[in-house]
């Protein structure tokens, strides 16, 4: 039960602290977002360019 109420303390702390919210969350998903675009592109023009093995 303890837990349970800081945690809930924790994520109104941060809500309240827009600084925190932008670390805790929103840079985090900036991350993926920008890694998901390069990573993704490469890995699709990686899978094309593999020849196709014969059947």
């Amino acid at each position: 039960m303890i837990l349970i109420h800081l945690v809930i303390t924790n994520l109104k702390l941060v809500l309240r602290n827009q600084q925190a919210l932008f670390w805790a969350v929103l840079f985090p998903l900036m991350f993926v977002f920008v890694f998901g675009i390069f990573l993704g592109a490469a890995i699709r023009s990686r899978a094309e360019a593999r020849p196709a093995s014969p059947s």
